[in-house]
């Protein structure tokens, strides 16, 4: 069900990251860590490339690093943690001297503060996103099947219900057109193999600023839609 206990995606699951091969759906702070490296060599060896999949097929980065704090506990994790912030630290005094500011360890990078300090990133409002886009998809399909069934009874009782959030349909298809965007500007970062680690990590950083701010936009005309749409409701009773 690509979910953590805590409920949280394991692989990232957006819409646009279904049709991307599984060894270039990783996170940002998973970049350039041993899960990585091995998701990509096991897609080489089996004739993949930067973008495709090889014969096998492929394994996201953020499914070896769910499996291996699995069987390994909490132990396992630590010592990979420390190992990954190691290499950051060699990184950012060696090969990616340009740089360094951007191979600095975020909260969540680093084992024990990150159970102590818990920061919405880009995973968490881009899951409100598609479960806000799933809801006014529903909508619009009970909406649209009524009014080809020429069932005007259920299309009346449909924009009753749900008028508001069908309305929306029409600027999710304008804002799932800028994710996209993003989204694939990300996959071209990735695959780059003539940038460092610290411009990845970095334009990466700013693209998934530029990302949640178009789901905060979206999920305020969600938030506004409803509210809108409750009141209409009580008004006509």
């Amino acid at each position: 069900i690509n979910r953590s206990s805590f409920g949280s995606p394991i692989v990232p699951d957006s819409k646009f990251d279904e049709d991307r091969p599984n060894f270039m759906r990783v996170n940002r702070t998973t970049k350039g860590t041993s899960y990585d490296m091995i998701a990509r060599g096991l897609n080489s060896i089996t004739g993949g490339s930067p973008t495709q999949s090889g014969l096998i097929g492929s394994i996201s980065p953020e499914t070896l690093k769910f499996w291996a704090a699995a069987l390994t506990g909490g132990t396992g994790t630590f010592l990979s943690d420390l190992t990954h912030l190691a290499g950051l630290g060699v990184r950012a005094t060696v090969g990616d001297a340009g740089q360094p500011g951007e191979l600095s360890p975020e909260p969540k990078e680093i084992p024990i503060l990150r159970d102590y300090v818990k920061r919405e990133g880009v995973q968490d409002v881009r899951r409100a996103y598609w479960d806000a886009a799933a809801e006014i998809r529903s909508s619009m399909a009970d909406f649209t099947r009524a009014g080809k069934g020429d069932d005007q009874a259920a299309a009346d009782k449909s924009a009753k219900q749900h008028g508001e959030m069908i309305a929306l349909s029409g600027a999710m298809v304008g804002f799932n057109k800028m994710i996209k965007f993003k989204r694939d500007r990300v996959d071209e970062i990735n695959a780059d193999s003539h940038t460092s680690l610290a411009y990845k990590r970095g334009a990466i950083k700013q693209i998934e600023r530029e990302e949640t701010e178009i789901y905060d936009d979206f999920l305020h005309l969600v938030t506004d839609a409803k509210r809108t749409g409750a009141a209409r409701r009580a008004a006509s009773r």
